[in-house]
């Protein structure tokens, strides 16, 4: 007697465990999205090309946008744009305030370590922005020298690319922005705290295009610098499966190439 009801104990706590669980772990993401009926997507509204909000109209406009409003489709459901940042997407993932994070995401060690990553659908080369009214850099070789300030953001993996592609400039760490606008790294090259800035192609385009302040300046040849990815939710296969599977459609049917030359963005396309 005193073996059976330990083992209807047992049985009870695992019941008593399992109701405490996060959804996530019981219905799973895409269940979880679709019984919603509503898509919740983590954003950055002001990165230009990817997400943006546009001052005149107050709508989101950019690559991923295009392309989670396709996923929301593919799902059946409408897509809801969660505001984020490049710091706290990982707990808003985790918390399940949005099921998906579709914003430009550098694909990183440190981030891996909490979120998973679909496969990369962009790839981009390395540049470097200055201020024009820097007159001592005009080149990619007056980039790579010791008295050139190179603002790099402070992560073990974009600091050893730095290294390796530059080895001669000066890095400075950077902390990783939340946003892509005026609070972010960028200030320091337009303060003069630094002399330039490393970063990757669709950014590159988005500091051409603000306030031509800044000049790009490219290396002689392709230098590949990061992989950017959507992010999802840890510990869910199905979901990121279903991500995955989605992307291969779109890659293969065309949309995402359409997507990308609509918002500038076809250089940075990652090739098959």
């Amino acid at each position: 007697m005193r073996i059976r009801n330990a083992k209807v104990g047992v049985y009870l706590a695992a019941l008593l465990v399992a109701a405490c669980l996060p959804a996530v772990s019981q219905a799973g993401v895409r269940q979880q999205v679709l019984s919603a009926q509503e898509l919740r997507v983590c954003v950055v509204p002001d990165y230009a090309g990817i997400s943006f909000r546009d001052p005149r109209t107050g709508t989101l406009v950019g690559l991923d946008i295009d392309l989670s409003r396709q996923l929301a489709a593919h799902l059946g459901v409408k897509a809801r744009y969660v505001e984020s940042d490049f710091v706290s997407f990982p707990t808003q993932l985790a918390a399940s305030r949005c099921h998906i994070a579709m914003m430009g995401i550098w694909v990183t060690s440190n981030r891996a370590a909490h979120v998973a990553f679909a496969k990369p659908y962009l790839s981009s080369g390395a540049y470097a922005v200055v201020a024009r009214s820097n007159g001592r850099i005009r080149s990619w070789a007056e980039v790579d020298r010791p008295a050139t300030l190179l603002a790099v953001l402070d992560s073990p993996d974009l600091l050893s690319r730095a290294k390796a592609i530059v080895p001669r400039a000066t890095l400075v760490k950077m902390p990783l922005p939340k946003n892509m606008g005026s609070g972010s790294t960028v200030n320091e090259v337009m303060s003069g705290r630094a002399d330039a800035y490393l970063v990757d192609y669709s950014m590159a385009q988005q500091l051409k295009r603000s306030d031509g302040w800044a000049r790009v300046i490219a290396p002689p040849q392709f230098v590949p610098l990061t992989e950017i990815a959507w992010a999802v939710p840890q510990g869910d296969t199905d979901w990121l499966d279903a991500v995955n599977r989605f992307l291969a459609g779109i890659r293969q049917d065309g949309t995402l190439a359409k997507a990308a030359e609509r918002h500038g963005l076809t250089m940075a396309l990652v090739r098959d």
